[in-house]
This record gives structure tokens, sequence and C-alpha cells, in this order.
């Protein structure tokens, strides 16, 4: 049902913790003690038969039945039309936090001087999965916009709280905020710039939703590694 849309996207995006959970433990062990050579041959043979594997499971995914062909509107005046306007800020500097613990944190911990990051991640994802699950009718209770709101909040707290760190074990109180961020964000984000569109044309929307996130990972990508060069 359409009040039930974010509460879906917020289910289905479950997976994705998973990975994030499992994939940074598995480089960890796969580069603990490999030297200063590292074990890249290996780190990148898993990472490849893992996307394989996800690719044939795909392959074989029993799909409905085609809908009738309809007459397909203009792409540039159905977007003129229906604009999701400044909510597509919202992607795009999500994205660019994402790329921070996805990509510097490894910097900020060889910094550090911090053995893994694993256990950023295994705090992150388990919070995320959590508050998924136990808030997932919260976007229809306080709105989409407001949630979405909390959890940007959650994230800037969450990475203020990067800047005290000295040990290890003290990345459980960022993972812990960002996490929850994460969790509240992602799919009231896309509910929010599907929404803007006709009901058959919310594919798009959500597109559009990913394709700013894709600007903010270039944006973050670039921006931060120029920033702390």
């Amino acid at each position: 049902p359409p009040h039930r849309r974010a509460e879906s996207l917020g289910t289905v995006g479950i997976g994705g913790f998973v990975g994030m959970m499992i994939g940074p433990s598995v480089g960890d062990a796969v580069f603990a003690g490999a030297g200063p050579t590292g074990n890249f041959p290996l780190f990148f043979n898993i990472a490849a038969g893992v996307s394989l594997l996800a690719g044939v499971v795909v392959a074989n995914v029993a799909l409905p039945p085609h809908e009738p062909h309809t007459e397909s509107t203009p792409l540039g005046s159905l977007l003129k039309r229906h604009w999701p306007g400044r909510i597509l800020v919202v992607p795009a500097v999500f994205a660019a936090v994402l790329t921070i613990h996805m990509t510097f944190l490894e910097r900020y911990a060889e910094h550090r001087h911090f053995e893994q990051i694993g256990s950023f991640f295994l705090v992150y994802a388990p919070t995320a999965i959590v508050l998924r699950v136990v808030f997932r009718r919260i976007p229809q209770i306080w709105g989409r916009p407001r949630v979405c709101g909390a959890g940007l909040l959650l994230c800037c707290l969450g990475l203020l709280l990067l800047i005290p760190v000295r040990a290890e074990w003290h990345l459980v109180f960022p993972a812990l905020l960002m996490g929850a961020g994460h969790s509240f964000i992602f799919p009231s984000m896309v509910d929010l710039v599907a929404g803007a569109l006709p009901a058959r044309h919310r594919g798009l929307g959500t597109s559009l939703a990913l394709g700013g996130m894709d600007i903010g990972f270039l944006m973050g990508g670039i921006g931060w590694g120029v920033f702390i060069r």
C-alpha cells in the first residue's frame, strides 16, 4: 500500500546491511598478517566470486507476468511536470557521508594505528537492522521528512564522535549513531523522491534517488580525498 512504501523499502534494504557486516570482517581476515604486499589476489577473487553468485541468483529469480505495454511519456516532459525538487539534495549528501566510513575510515584507522575497522561495521550494520525492524512504521507515524531529518542529524552526531576516537573500541559510539541514521534516512528518502512521480513511474523516481547517491559518491570520494591529502 502507498502508506507503507517506506516500510517495504526499509525491509528490503536489510540485505545490504548483512553484506556490510560480513564484507569488512572478511577483508580483515584476508589481510591479517599478510605483510606489506597484502593479499589482494585472494581478496579480489572472493569479491568476484560473491558478485558472480549474486548474478546467478538474480538471473534465476521468477518475475511476475509483464503488464500490458502502455504509451510511454517523454522523459523530459515527465520530469518537468514532476521534478522532485530539493529532496534530491538528500541522496547526494547521504552518499557523500557514506564515503567517509566506506572509503576513508581505514585511512583514519591507520592514522590512529588501529589494527582493523571491522568492529565499526559489526556495530553499524546490526544497529541499522534492528532499528529498521523495530521502527519500520515510523515514517507513517512521524512523516517521512521528519524521519529523514532525524536520520541526517544522527549521522552528523556520529561523524562528530569520530573526532575524539583514540582506541579501536571507541568506534562503537559513532557506529551506533551512524547506523541508526542510515536506517532512518534511506527508505524515507527514496520514497519521498519516488512519490513525486505518478504511480506507474515510481521506478524512475527510485532511479533518480539512486542517481543522486551516485553524484554524492563521486563528490564525496573526490572531495574528501582532496581535503585530507
